[in-house]
């Protein structure tokens, strides 16, 4: 078996996903986004939210344009969300039309975004779209 990967996790990341045994993981600043991968983190980064921080930063245009931009330099890139879109967030007063609306304008901003649902779907997605990732940045 080969070498695993060691995934970069921003230092500002407050609660890390749980990888799979065999990846180490090591705090870095990274440009955009929560996750990369140790060598790759100018093309390859993952923006990891819960529910109640999605609906809170969609609902603010002045935070969430920025950081929509600042993904879009990397090209390699997803947002990834603990939670559903359907669900009831009590943090949030946003109208679900909104929701929808302010979801379509990310990702018709070629800025995919997962609802992976929980903890453990969204670390394996995470790992996954990483690791796809880095074989067509190494395929070029």
């Amino acid at each position: 078996m080969g070498r695993l990967e060691t995934i970069l996790v921003d230092t500002r990341e407050k609660k890390p996903l749980v990888f799979p045994r065999g990846y180490t993981t090591r705090r870095a600043t990274l440009q955009a986004g929560d996750y990369s991968l140790q060598g790759y983190k100018s093309v390859i980064t993952v923006e990891r939210k819960s529910v109640g921080d999605f609906y809170r930063w969609i609902g603010r245009p002045n935070l969430f344009l920025p950081q929509v931009r600042k993904l879009k330099k990397i090209r390699h890139r997803c947002i990834v969300v603990t939670g559903h879109i359907d669900s009831k967030c009590k943090y949030s007063t946003l109208y679900p039309s909104l929701v929808v609306e302010r979801v379509a304008l990310i990702t018709a901003s070629r800025v995919p975004i997962i609802f992976a649902g929980n903890h453990r779907t969204a670390s394996h997605y995470a790992l996954k779209f990483m690791l796809r990732a880095k074989l067509l940045v190494d395929t070029r």
